[in-house]
């Protein structure tokens, strides 16, 4: 026993001793890899107007592990001192060492407070784009400073550097830029879901997303400004230069933020192949400082238009949730009235069995028929009772023939004619919360209608089509009124009243019906004719959200995905 756990103990202490060489490796591995790339960023856009190495430094601090920024610093220092070393005689001692040393160290602080204070990714998919951007005027503010230090201790051999004016504010743009260049681009990388990442491959989805299109017409756009403006003179080309901002825009406006990014670093990479920016004129700073404000607000429009957008299809879930919470309720309502109504027709069956037997035992026959009047009038009260809670018409052959007889019967009761136009057995393909609002909206105006002595006569009309790719059921009641029989309604009056009792319902508001019908994203209204009144409702039978929903104002962050 004593063994074995000897030779447990003797594999885990191998294995930790491999884990450290392995964990050793990979930061060895980090630092080369850092070191390489640096190498061909600077290698390769030497003749860039802007420091692309910048953009290398904050996509690093942004993406690695805390764990591996040692090796950043490791992999930086390498090629810096064998770059700048060498320039000891030309520059001085002081400032060949000093430019030696990684400015990727001086952000670390600053990387690590938005990341881990400051909240900068609120969780794995949402940057917040304000904290972003602050952290990159930041950083473009320490590097210039440091720049601009280590620059003043430069001593050539014919005496001090002597920097030209406006060097300062040159080297921060320059810095601003290519930061604004790359930065949005990296958080994109890093908050993308992996699932989506199968879409980009995909030349089928990127040929149909509406999005290609619009950014192939701002491509065209930004070359046919790019050439106008090699062949304008000096005052058209300022205006030139900023139209180059307009393609940008019109992204921002129609696909929010992401996009935005695109179209920023669209604006800036044509801004850079047009225009030499290394004379630090005051012309040129003016533009590049009018660029940045303008990338700049651009971003934070976009992520405002990304965050509205995202409150919106949050809204429009939930108000989606809420309705179908009212719907399911509506049905249960429903329900539980056509069980009550069963109920009482069980009830009036087993009082008709027990009627029987009493009247045969204790009642004598002379007096069965004067028992057996009342017992009839009992009966009757509690099956119409039933049909007012739920019609059997309804629970046996569909809304279409509760439609047509239960309402029928009714308004023909109190003298008031009636017609019905519905689709009859298509009606059953109606979602349960349908077929009870419909019923229930017509229940309603037809107890309106019959409270109005000059109602002589009620058309109902029932169509069913689709709006828009979602199903959709349109009602319409017209009540037709005259004012000569008014004296024949009257004489109705007790059984007009009774009418709202034997449908279930009662005289409504004329809003109360438009509040139903917002229920399932449609409308109903109430009108004049020259016949007499009118009842329309339309109502949406689709089980997915409607793209008319409004989301309610609230307090915006701007966290984009």
């Amino acid at each position: 026993m004593a063994s074995s756990q000897a030779r447990i103990t003797m594999l885990s202490t191998l294995v930790e001793k491999k884990w450290q060489a392995h964990r050793w490796l990979a930061h060895l591995g980090v630092a080369l890899g850092y070191a390489l790339a640096y190498l061909v960023v600077v290698g390769t856009l030497s003749n860039a107007p802007w420091p692309f190495a910048a953009g290398l430094r904050i996509a690093c601090l942004l993406l690695v592990p805390y764990r591996y920024w040692p090796a950043l610093v490791v992999g930086e220092v390498v090629p810096l001192a064998y770059r700048y070393l060498g320039y000891i005689d030309d520059w001085g001692l002081t400032a060949a060492v000093l430019s030696s040393m990684p400015p990727i160290a001086l952000a670390m602080p600053v990387v690590w407070w938005f990341r881990t204070r400051a909240g900068l990714f609120p969780s794995r998919d949402l940057v917040d784009v304000r904290k972003l951007l602050y952290c990159t005027l930041l950083l473009s503010v320490l590097w210039a400073t440091a720049s601009f230090a280590i620059i003043s201790t430069i001593h050539l051999r014919s005496g001090p550097y002597r920097m030209p004016s406006g060097a300062a504010f040159s080297i921060f743009i320059d810095l601003y830029l290519v930061l604004l260049m790359v930065t949005p681009w990296v958080v994109i990388a890093w908050i993308h879901p992996r699932e989506a990442l199968r879409s980009l491959f995909s030349w089928r989805a990127v040929a149909t997303n509406p999005a290609t299109r619009d950014v192939v017409m701002a491509v065209m756009l930004v070359g046919v400004l790019a050439a106008l403006y090699r062949v304008a003179d000096g005052t058209l080309k300022a205006f030139v230069m900023l139209m180059l901002f307009l393609p940008a825009l019109g992204l921002t406006l129609k696909h929010g933020w992401r996009v935005c990014v695109f179209g920023g670093t669209l604006c800036l990479i044509s801004i850079c192949l047009i225009v030499e920016w290394w004379r630090p004129a005051p012309d040129m700073q003016q533009i590049q400082a009018l660029l940045a404000s303008l990338i700049t607000f651009l971003y934070l429009f976009g992520a405002r238009l990304s965050t509205q957008t995202q409150m919106l299809e949050k809204s429009q879930h939930e108000t989606f949730q809420t309705q179908q919470v009212a719907k399911h309720s509506l049905v249960l309502s429903e329900d539980r009235l056509q069980q009550t109504s069963q109920a009482l027709e069980w009830v009036v069956g087993i009082m008709r069995l027990d009627y029987t037997r009493v009247m045969q035992r204790f009642i004598p026959e002379a007096l069965r028929e004067d028992y057996s009047q009342d017992f009839w009038n009992v009966q009757q009260e509690v099956y119409l009772l039933a049909e007012s809670i739920y019609p059997s018409a309804w629970r046996e052959r569909g809304l279409g023939a509760a439609m047509e007889e239960t309402l029928g019967r009714a308004l023909r009761e109190a003298g008031i004619a009636y017609s019905c136009d519905t689709p009859g057995h298509r009606l059953r393909f109606l979602s349960k919360a349908s077929q009870v609002a419909l019923y229930r909206m017509a229940c309603s105006a037809a107890a309106n209608f019959s409270a109005s002595p000059a109602c002589i006569g009620v058309h109902l009309t029932l169509r069913m089509g689709r709006r828009h790719g979602a199903p959709w059921v349109a009602l319409r009641m017209d009540s037709m009124r005259e004012e000569s029989q008014v004296a024949y309604g009257l004489l109705q009056a007790k059984a007009r009243q009774g009418v709202a009792d034997k449908l279930g319902t009662r005289v409504t508001t004329d809003s109360e019906l438009p509040l139903l019908a917002h229920l399932f994203q449609g409308n109903a209204r109430w009108r004049t004719t020259s016949a007499g009144l009118r009842f329309t409702a339309l109502l949406s039978d689709a089980s997915s959200p409607s793209a008319s929903q409004r989301a309610a104002a609230a307090p915006l962050r701007l966290w984009a995905r």
